[in-house]
């Protein structure tokens, strides 16, 4: 059986809308009128327009990943959950199968199971294909013609990740783990891997072995990427660092890396491939880069010091880690100071909106009348990044397959930041009933200096959204990030993307005094375009949105959870009018993309 893709709309509907959009001229004419006028709108009135129905398109099995091409976008490569190659040259309005080019070009020497794809940043028609299994293929014609190459040493793509240089288009690092290693040996701890190089990765992608040019002084790596991945060339300035600069997470002899935060995992930065190491953190498991500032996982069982100079462990310290942070390219590293013990997978980074620092979100358990819940607290820093404190406790996480807690940072607002905190209540306490927690939506318009409640519209669009009953203070509360990433029930979360500052999409319900986040009862979708001071209804029911254009249109359907989807919204003035567009055939929606990472299309939001 075929199935009808509707990831794939997104497509044929950016066609449709370029003839729909009015012309520029046309719009800034209407700009003016409303100025000189009494409304803000564009258009004292909305519009109603017909189209025509917009066609799926038809695959032998579900999308498993899509990738863009070129600075048009009109090259798009699919690769299916059977491993078929599909091809789009017109930007996805009609596509080719194309996977028995790279099945001939090897005849059949293995099976085809893309797993990455590769852009040139400059010239994109250039591309590298990553199989599953021992081969490569390159592309100097987004595709039309394939040449293969063999895995150095016999490693599979399946177990090795490619990282592009920020700004050496034609060098990628790969990540790849050893020929002959099972799955269960990453889970243990037991695999070790190599850290590869190419400095012509989009031509004849030949490759340097950093772990043979350690001679000897590094068995395999963990952790690693390009010292300016996250800061750029032009905002690395001042850090000295050069383009062949890697940091990284190794450790020194076979089977040295056997147990979380291992004291035998070190930090390293290399200049020159490795051949030498300019610099050693002892006991350094993971980094995160964000923005200029480097962040140092250390395990707290080290038997050294940041410098190499021997320490005494108090056994009966705390387990788990401490968190560093250097401010000049890992040249430096002072210890953070949190009021809590970081654990192993019990704690992420947020980027600031200036790129400059980062919040920490430390998970633990809730004691509540219906068991331990899982719950987060957000730690703010202050000067050098090193002094963090309490800015919110009790943030939500909808269950333990939930990647993600509820905390949003809105993009383009700079200080604002959404969160779902847990809060129980004693409704039914005293009739022996158990305590049930109560999820409240809240908002931050300082970095997270004070919280507040979101505010429910005054007015409502549609009635079915208004539970307010006439109450005197009510909010709203919108599902977060762990609803939609792996959650038990995936509902759509609040939604902000960079290229639209300040405009916000989620869905979610409002309610009085006591009344907290519901999954049924008033459940609608609320857009806000001034970063959330102020909401609106645009749907009954769970829909689900993307935005285009920087921010100047918006795409929803009905999501999958509402049933299935016979039409297409959009709207090209923040939701104030919105078109509808028909589907020729009903489909159950579980997103929409305007772009995308490969292989993380439909699990991503």
């Amino acid at each position: 059986m075929r199935w009808l893709q509707a990831l794939l709309i997104i497509f044929n509907l950016a066609l449709l809308l370029a003839e729909a959009i009015p012309d520029p001229q046309s719009w800034q004419t209407r700009v003016h009128s409303s100025i000189a006028g009494t409304s803000r709108h564009l258009q004292s009135s909305c519009e109603t327009s017909s189209f025509p129905e917009l066609k799926p398109t038809y695959l032998e099995s579900r999308a498993a990943g899509v990738e863009w091409a070129g600075a048009d976008d009109q090259h798009v490569f699919t690769v299916t959950a059977k491993s078929m190659i599909w091809r789009s040259k017109d930007g996805g309005s009609t596509f080719e199968d194309i996977t028995e080019r790279f099945n001939g070009s090897i005849k059949g020497e293995e099976p085809i199971s893309i797993t990455q794809i590769l852009s040139h940043k400059i010239s994109p028609n250039k591309m590298i294909f990553v199989n599953s299994w021992e081969y490569m293929w390159t592309s100097n014609d987004y595709g039309e013609t394939l040449i293969p190459h063999k895995n150095p040493g016999g490693f599979h793509g399946s177990g090795a990740m490619l990282k592009a240089h920020p700004a050496q288009p034609d060098w990628v690092l790969a990540h790849a783990r050893r020929p002959g290693c099972k799955l269960l040996d990453v889970l243990d701890m037991r695999c070790a891997s190599d850290l590869l190089v190419s400095q012509n990765a989009f031509t004849d992608l030949t490759w340097q072995n950093l772990t043979a040019n350690a001679a000897g002084k590094i068995a395999g790596f963990v952790d690693w990427g390009w010292a300016m991945s996250a800061c750029m060339k032009s905002s690395c300035e001042g850090l000295g660092l050069p383009d062949t600069a890697i940091f990284a997470t190794m450790y020194e002899k076979p089977g040295d890396w056997d147990k979380p935060w291992d004291p035998d995992v070190h930090f390293v930065r290399s200049e020159d491939w490795f051949k030498t190491i300019k610099q050693k953190i002892p006991c350094g498991n993971q980094f995160e880069q964000l923005g200029r500032q480097l962040y140092l996982a250390v395990s707290n069982s080290c038997p050294q010091d940041m410098s190499g100079k021997p320490r005494t462990v108090d056994p009966s310290g705390p387990p788990g880690i401490s968190l560093h942070t250097s401010q000049d390219g890992g040249a430096t590293f002072r210890e953070a100071c949190l009021p809590v013990a970081l654990k192993q997978e019990g704690y992420e980074l947020l980027e600031t909106h200036d790129g400059e620092g980062a919040l920490v979100i430390v998970d633990y358990l809730v004691k509540t009348g219906m068991g331990n819940l899982q719950a987060s607290s957000a730690y703010t820093a202050g000067p050098h990044h090193a002094l963090f404190s309490v800015s919110l406790s009790s943030i939500y996480k909808q269950d333990a397959l939930s990647s993600s807690t509820d905390f949003l940072r809105v993009d383009g607002v700079p200080g604002v930041f959404i969160a779902n905190q847990l809060l129980p209540t004693t409704s039914g306490a005293g009739m022996g009933m158990k305590i049930k927690p109560v999820v409240y939506s809240r908002m931050t318009f300082n970095g997270g200096g004070t919280w507040q409640p979101i505010k429910a519209p005054t007015a409502f669009n549609y009635k079915k959204c208004d539970r307010c009953g006439g109450a005197k203070e009510c909010s709203l509360h919108l599902h977060g990030a762990s609803s939609w990433f792996f959650g038990s029930i995936q509902f759509p979360s609040v939604y902000s993307n960079p290229s639209a500052p300040g405009l916000l999409v989620g869905s979610g319900n409002v309610g009085g005094e006591g009344v907290g986040l519901d999954d049924n009862d008033g459940l609608c979708t609320w857009l806000s375009f001034d970063g959330g001071f102020s909401w609106t209804d645009i749907a009954e029911g769970t829909w689900i949105y993307e935005y285009a254009d920087w921010g100047g249109l918006v795409v929803m359907s009905k999501h999958e959870l509402n049933g299935p989807a016979d039409e297409v919204r959009f709207s090209y003035d923040y939701g104030r009018c919105w078109r509808t567009v028909p589907l020729q055939v009903a489909l159950h929606v579980e997103n929409i993309r305007s772009a995308v990472t490969f292989l993380g299309v439909l699990a991503e939001k």
